[in-house]
């Protein structure tokens, strides 16, 4: 995928110019009442291309690694079309870095299956917690993201992020909203150190990604977070 890239970027003709790839697994699980409601796993591969000249930026997205070269002339292109002005670089050093995570049990191993009956037997433990408990719901989903950001003028830029997150089951008792926590024990307790969240969409740097901040490109479909710690 690196060198993939950055033969990509030699067909640029801008001041600068920088692909963000990203490779998604997910899995979901999730029952409403008696019912399975959702359940499903998924691999999506997709990007996007900033191309910056004389103030102006050029995008193009893509779902499909095998065209690059296309989609940086076309992000060129489209900067050039609305560049007009001047463009300002910050001094800094460029960076070379690959960031990965050590999972104590990875849970892209465990079949879709078991954690249906994870899931289930969960679900189980909330409708027969009161009989006056009429419906509930429950749910688990993991991801696993390889994000590679190569630049025009600096070297590559790699992350590993990976997420898991099990919603807590609520169910209506007399009209009053009620909630269990929950453990999962295919997360275990390194993902407590690791969890990302995907309730806060990702907002970069202003004048740097001018897209919708909700929907980066259409090929991933979670929102981005930001890394911390």
């Amino acid at each position: 995928m690196q060198d993939r890239l950055q033969e990509a970027l030699k067909v640029q003709d801008v001041e600068y110019a920088d692909i963000r790839v990203e490779d998604l697994t997910e899995s979901w699980v999730s029952y409403r009442g008696l019912e399975l409601n959702k359940i499903g796993s998924a691999r999506t591969v997709g990007g996007i291309i900033r191309a910056l000249w004389k103030g102006g930026w050029g995008y193009a997205t893509f779902n499909d690694i095998g065209d690059l070269r296309k989609r940086v002339r076309e992000a060129c292109a489209t900067a050039r079309l609305v560049g007009g002005d001047k463009s300002y670089f910050a001094s800094v050093e460029p960076v070379t870095d690959a960031i990965s995570t050590e999972l104590k049990k990875d849970f892209r191993v465990i079949p879709l299956a078991q954690k249906k009956d994870l899931m289930e037997e969960y679900n189980k433990i909330v409708l027969g917690h009161d009989r006056k408990i009429q419906t509930s719901f429950v749910g688990y989903a993991d991801s696993f993201k390889r994000i590679w950001l190569p630049a025009a003028r600096a070297p590559l830029l790699r992350k590993k992020i990976r997420t898991s997150t099990l919603s807590s089951p609520q169910w209506p008792v007399r009209g009053i909203s009620s909630s269990m926590p929950l453990k999962c024990a295919a997360a275990g307790k390194a993902f407590k150190q690791w969890r990302i969240s995907m309730k806060r969409p990702f907002r970069p740097p202003r004048a740097q990604w001018n897209c919708s901040p909700r929907r980066p490109w259409s090929a991933v479909r979670t929102r981005l977070s930001p890394i911390r710690g």
